[in-house]
């Protein structure tokens, strides 16, 4: 149950990281 929550945590997190570092211009294209 922990493990889970900490991964889907992890998951969200690196995702986050990871599209601000290279899909910048993307995320900014759904954004407007």
């Amino acid at each position: 149950e922990v493990f889970e929550e900490i991964r889907s945590m992890l998951h969200c997190y690196s995702m986050k990281m990871y599209s601000k570092r290279r899909n910048h211009s993307i995320e900014v294209g759904y954004e407007s």
